[in-house]
C-alpha cells in the first residue's frame, strides 16, 4: 500500500452495523444542558438507576421493569412506552450515533455514545417561564461532533425525526447523517467521498454528469500515472441535490480519497507541499508529501484542459473539510473506552 493510501485510511472508520438514534430533549428544553454536560437521556424520576440494574437481553427481567413501572405511573395512559424508551435508552452502545433537537429542532446536534452505563446527570434547564431550573436525569455519556441546522438534512432524514416519542431508532436513515459529519469516511467495507455542492441555481443535467465523468477521469488518471489502486468499476453515486446538497461516491478502494486532496488544491485548500501557510501541508520529507506532488502534477494539465476548476467553481464546491482535519491531525472520531459490564 502507497504511503498516500495509508494516509487516506486514518479517515473514520464506522461499523456497518452501528446504530443511529434520534432522542428528544422535552422541546428544546434540556437541549443546553445536554450539550454542555456532554450526555443526553429521559426524565423518569419514578424510576431509579437500581431499577435499571438488569440486562435488556434477559426478556423475564424486561417483563418485571415493565410491570414495576406500570406500578410506579398509575395515572399513565401508556406505561409499557416509558418502560420501552428507558429499555431503548439501556440498550444503546458505545459508538452508537445520536441525535438531538433544540427548541423547534432548529439545530441539532450530533454525537457518538462513549458510556456503556446509564448514569444520573443533574443538568440545569430553561423553564418555560424563562427561569433556570435543575433536575436529575438518566443520561448516557456522548461526545458531541458537530450542529446542524435543520434546513441543511435530508427530506428522509426530516421526516424520520418527525416522531413525538422520546427515542427512535433512525439507523435506516445513516447514510444521510454520515455525510453530515464528514466527506470521506469508511462505512462497513466501503469508503465515500462526499461531493458538497452549494450553488444555489439549478444544476443542468449535462453539466452535472459531465463534472462527475471529471472525477472519475481524474481518478483514472491517479491510478494509472501513481498507482494508486482504484475501484471505477464498482464505484457508486448517490445524489442529494437540495441547496445545499451534495453527490456522495462509494467505492470499494480508499484511493477514492485521493479526490479531497486533489479538491483542497482545486477549491483554495491552500495545499502546499513547500510553504508557510498551515492548512494543507505535506512535507516534501516525508513520502505521503512526494506522492501527493505526483498526484498534482499527475492531473494539473488535465484539469487545465478540461477546465475542471471552473467547473467546480460554477457548482460552489465546498473543500473536504475531512482531509484537511486529517492533515492537521485532528480527532474525527470519539475513543470508545473498554466495555464495561451493565
Amino acid at each position: 500500500m502507497l504511503a498516500i493510501e495509508k494516509f487516506l485510511d486514518t479517515c473514520p472508520h464506522i461499523s456497518a452495523d452501528t446504530k443511529y438514534w434520534f432522542v428528544r430533549t422535552e422541546s428544546g428544553i434540556y437541549f443546553e444542558g445536554f450539550v454542555e454536560n456532554g450526555v443526553f437521556g429521559l426524565h423518569y424520576p419514578n424510576v431509579t438507576l437500581k431499577d435499571l440494574q438488569f440486562e435488556t437481553t434477559d426478556l423475564k427481567k424486561v417483563e418485571a421493569f415493565y410491570e414495576k413501572v406500570k406500578a410506579r405511573h398509575p395515572d399513565s395512559k401508556r406505561p409499557g412506552l416509558i418502560a420501552s424508551q428507558l429499555v431503548r435508552l439501556m440498550a444503546m452502545k458505545a459508538g452508537d450515533f445520536v441525535i438531538i433537537p433544540s427548541h423547534n429542532s432548529y439545530t441539532l446536534a450530533i454525537g457518538m455514545i462513549t458510556s456503556e452505563k446509564v448514569e444520573e446527570t443533574q443538568i440545569k434547564f430553561r423553564r418555560r417561564d424563562g427561569g433556570i431550573g435543575k433536575t436529575t436525569i438518566k443520561t448516557r455519556q456522548v461526545q458531541w461532533i458537530k450542529q446542524v441546522p435543520r434546513w441543511q438534512i435530508s427530506p428522509k432524514l426530516d421526516r424520520s425525526i418527525s416522531a413525538h416519542i422520546a427515542i427512535t431508532d433512525i439507523s435506516e436513515q445513516s447514510e444521510w447523517i454520515d455525510t453530515l459529519l464528514w466527506d470521506f469516511y469508511k462505512k462497513g467495507d466501503e469508503y465515500n467521498f462526499v461531493l458538497r455542492v452549494n450553488t444555489p441555481d439549478r444544476i443542468r443535467a449535462v453539466e452535472l454528469y459531465g463534472t462527475l465523468n471529471n472525477v472519475l477521469q481524474i481518478l483514472s488518471i491517479a491510478e494509472d500515472e501513481v498507482g494508486i489502486e482504484m475501484d471505477l468499476e464498482g464505484t457508486t453515486t448517490s445524489i442529494n441535490l437540495n441547496s445545499p446538497g451534495f453527490v456522495r461516491l462509494t467505492a470499494g478502494t480508499v484511493g477514492i480519497g485521493v479526490l479531497g486532496i486533489i479538491m483542497n488544491a482545486m477549491v483554495g485548500g491552500n495545499l502546499e507541499i513547500d510553504g508557510v501557510k498551515k492548512t494543507m501541508i505535506f512535507k516534501t520529507n516525508s513520502t505521503v508529501g512526494r506522492e501527493v506532488a505526483t498526484v498534482l502534477d499527475a492531473v494539473s494539465d488535465f484539469l487545465d484542459r478540461e477546465a475542471v476548476r471552473k467547473k467546480f467553481s460554477d457548482l460552489q464546491v465546498s473543500q473536504p473539510e475531512t482531509i484537511k482535519q486529517m492533515v492537521e491531525g485532528k480527532t474525527l472520531l470519539p475513543k470508545i473506552p473498554t466495555a464495561e459490564k451493565k
